[in-house]
């Protein structure tokens, strides 16, 4: 039975499968467990993401289209060899965008919750876009956005490069935003939220704080499209 909104949680087991999982990451083990991964992980995650779809929807207007990353490690060019993801992650973007603009992500991991939003990797001109816009009266925007963030928790993803790229001022007041090729932020919530009624709620409050840093990424991109 689907549940509404409202009272939506992971089951009380979904961290601490997780937390086994990374204790105990092998093929054998996996398949011992797999139906418990698959009634406390995957089949909640389908219908998580039907209501943060609709919650989206709600706020934006649009229609968006989700992502629930595989469990299975992608092992080629990884030194890593354990087979298995030990979190859940889930990405959210409307439609109307195909692959270009932010997006919205969230993370189910061991010890804690993640909702955040923004683009890993800018493709190269919005790259050249996002460099100018840090130069201009857009990059005092951004700072603001991100020192708010800040300020209620939030964290933005390390920077790219070691070194400002050829070309730009070093000294310029906000030369690190310049390190980045791709800008991302994300809010941290405690694990036990998960199983609690309510979640995506939750979650929607959080997205208010990110919510400047995603309509800034969103504009850039809007340049881009024009």
């Amino acid at each position: 039975m689907i549940s509404d909104q409202s009272s939506f949680a992971f089951p009380e087991d979904s961290a601490r499968f997780l937390a086994d999982l990374k204790a105990n990451n092998d093929k054998v083990w996996f398949a011992e467990n797999k139906k418990r991964y698959q009634d406390i992980i995957q089949a909640p995650a389908k219908e998580f993401v039907s209501h943060v779809e609709e919650l989206l929807r709600e706020r934006s207007g649009l229609v968006h289209q989700s992502r629930i990353f595989r469990i299975y490690r992608d092992l080629r060019f990884s030194k890593d060899k354990t087979p298995y993801n030990t979190h859940l992650h889930i990405s959210f973007s409307p439609l109307e965008r195909c692959q270009e603009g932010p997006v919205w992500f969230f993370g189910l991991e061991v010890n804690h919750l993640v909702m955040g939003c923004g683009q890993f990797a800018f493709a190269k001109d919005v790259l050249t876009a996002y460099r100018n816009a840090v130069l201009d009266g857009r990059g005092e925007q951004l700072q603001s956005i991100i020192e708010e963030l800040k300020a209620v928790g939030g964290c933005i993803h390390e920077p790219d490069l070691k070194r400002i790229p050829r070309g730009f001022d070093a000294e310029h007041q906000r030369a690190s935003l310049l390190l980045h090729k791709g800008l991302s932020g994300w809010i941290d919530m405690d694990v036990n939220d998960a199983s609690l009624p309510g979640l995506v709620s939750r979650l929607g409050k959080k997205m208010n704080d990110l919510q400047p840093l995603y309509n800034w990424l969103g504009n850039l991109t809007d340049d881009q499209l024009v």
